[in-house]
């Protein structure tokens, strides 16, 4: 295989990245690298099978709390030495009258956490209060006894030792705030000072890793045009190109904001697929009732498809149920071994051509997934339960004993969709992820175009396509086709009116087309030769390469181009799986 390799003229292994762009390991002058837009953020499962989001932190001037903050009745001094060994803390001190407080103002609504380090001086006492409308909420802290004084309209709260006195306190939150503000004591006779360093708020139910700021919010993680090298199923990572999705679940985290009917919820009761402590457990009361939790407020629409996905865990009952509306569309589950899709019923007046589906996604969790197409326009919801036994209907009717339940984590709804895609994360309403495009630039560069014969060679799955509008295309500058190399109507070099090979779907495959001459090729795909084309016309003025998924989802691994027609065994091997 590696003399295979000599002969290639670019390669593409998806594997370093910066932002807009995926590097080719041939060649390494950036003649052969991919170059990448997605005007939004994204989630990918990265190389320790977790979920990464992006992450952010929206308080400006972060640590330099004599900046953008507004100080009342404070002192602030910096260069203390900090939680991390360096001179970055700050001495916030206050006499004894009134309160006294920094202050950041800020617009910012939905799940929040805001978090800092701090610890004790000559005031034991630090505490928070997020300005709102709706109701303030915050907490206060006394450091050096290490409990909560009180908290007020949180959704959480706690603290983290870091050790030589320091604690990361951090409250939660549903609110629309203006300001958030930190208070040294609470009460006005409250004099002294503590220490604090790296203020974070953000969207979310935990604190995640700290992010610096100075004039301007800062985000990080899977961000506007970051390729997502994905390691679903995988120890080598595949490029993933998705479709423009909606997730018309509002709070797909906060499931304790959902309308419970007979369950209690523990938000942040465990570790979740994003490798955080994040994910709720949905636990049956001890009444003998139907019991049911529902998100309301998306519409479906008649004929349109609806992908409803869930990530769960058993923590005590093994049965677990996700619908659309009551009874209208309903699939039950087994959450043991690897598990199975128990049942999946439809009352056959709302949607058809349903199907469900789950799949393991390590640490015991699963994605549930539940697809039908609408037969009528209504107003619509999601509807999630559990119980100890498996049953058929879209809630769980008994008595449960109090603490047995499930996991869950990560509703998704996504409208006019097939099937689930990546899961997007939102805190307070709906999200959109665009679609990811990209090309591979500069052939003439890598001794394609113009050729009379070469082969190009890919590896990759193509997921649920539908539209001619996915394709993979020999294009020029303004991204016009010339030459399809794949189109999800047409097939494997469905550009061409002769015979073509359809990739097998949800498969990883290795495709490779030959050029024989301008007008003469042949299609290798998975070890076998499968398809001939003869006395067809390829255009061969473009100068890249250029992948598109308006509709589908792709998982490319590889990319190879030869500037020659290699042999038949040798294609035999190179898409040998």
């Amino acid at each position: 295989m590696s003399s295979i390799y000599d002969k290639s003229s670019l390669v593409l292994i998806p594997s370093g990245t910066k932002v807009s762009k995926v590097y080719s390991q041939k060649p390494v002058s950036g003649d052969g690298d991919f170059t990448f837009t997605r005007s939004s953020a994204a989630t990918r499962v990265d190389a320790d099978g977790n979920i990464e989001k992006e992450t952010s932190n929206l308080l400006l001037q972060s640590n330099s709390f004599d900046t953008t903050w507004t100080s009342s009745g404070t002192t602030e001094t910096g260069s203390q030495t900090g939680y991390d060994g360096s001179s970055d803390a700050w001495e916030i001190s206050k006499g004894a009258s009134q309160y006294r407080r920094i202050a950041q103002s800020i617009s910012s609504s939905g799940v929040q956490t805001l978090s800092v380090y701090a610890k004790a001086n000559t005031q034991d006492v630090i505490s928070f209060l997020c300005s709102s409308t709706s109701g303030d909420a915050g907490g206060v802290f006394n450091l050096s006894t290490e409990t909560w004084v009180t908290n007020f309209n949180t959704i959480d709260f706690g603290s983290e030792s870091i050790g030589n006195g320091w604690h990361r306190v951090y409250v939660t939150f549903n609110r629309n705030i203006v300001d958030v503000r930190i208070y040294v004591g609470w009460s006005d006779s409250d004099a002294g000072s503590i220490y604090i360093q790296d203020a974070q708020l953000e969207q979310g139910l935990v604190a995640r890793d700290y992010i610096e700021t100075t004039t301007s919010s800062v985000y990080g993680g899977i961000t506007d045009n970051v390729p997502r090298l994905d390691y679903t199923d995988s120890s080598c990572p595949a490029l993933l190109l998705e479709p423009q999705r909606t997730n018309s679940i509002i709070s797909s985290e906060y499931i304790d904001s959902w309308s419970k009917n007979e369950f209690s919820i523990n938000t942040n009761s465990a570790t979740s697929p994003e490798g955080v402590v994040n994910a709720s457990k949905i636990i049956p009361s001890t009444n003998n009732i139907e019991h049911y939790i529902d998100r309301l407020g998306f519409n479906r629409t008649a004929n349109q498809y609806i992908a409803h996905s869930i990530y769960v865990k058993p923590d005590g009952y093994n049965y677990f149920s996700l619908s659309n509306a009551a009874n209208r569309l309903i699939a039950n589950f087994e959450l043991i071994g690897e598990g199975s899709a128990r049942y999946v019923s439809s009352n056959g007046t709302d949607f058809t051509n349903h199907s469900a589906s789950i799949e393991s996604v390590g640490n015991g969790w699963y994605r549930c997934t539940l697809i039908g197409q609408a037969l009528n326009s209504v107003a619509s919801y999601m509807r999630i339960s559990c119980g100890s036994s498996a049953y058929n209907s879209s809630a769980w009717s008994g008595a449960g004993d109090g603490t047995s339940g499930v996991l869950v984590y990560g509703a998704q709804v996504e409208l006019n969709s097939s099937y689930a895609t990546s899961y997007i994360p939102t805190y307070g309403s709906s999200v959109t992820r665009t679609a990811d495009t990209g090309q591979v630039m500069n052939l003439d560069t890598n001794n394609i175009v113009g050729a009379s014969q070469w082969t190009f060679f890919a590896e990759l799955e193509v997921h649920n396509n539908t539209a001619s509008s996915d394709k993979m295309a020999l294009t020029d500058a303004d991204s016009m086709p010339r030459t399809y190399l794949y189109n999800t109507t047409l097939g494997w070099a469905g550009g061409w009116s002769g015979s073509s090979y359809n990739l097998p779907l949800n498969t990883n495959s290795k495709v490779a087309w030959r050029l024989n001459d301008s007008r003469n090729g042949n299609i290798f795909a998975n070890g076998e030769l499968r398809a001939t084309i003869s006395n067809q016309s390829v255009d061969m003025t473009a100068d890249r390469i250029f992948l598109r998924g308006a509709q589908g989802k792709w998982r490319l691994r590889q990319i190879i181009l030869f500037p020659i027609a290699l042999t038949d065994q040798e294609l035999i091997d190179l898409t040998t799986l």
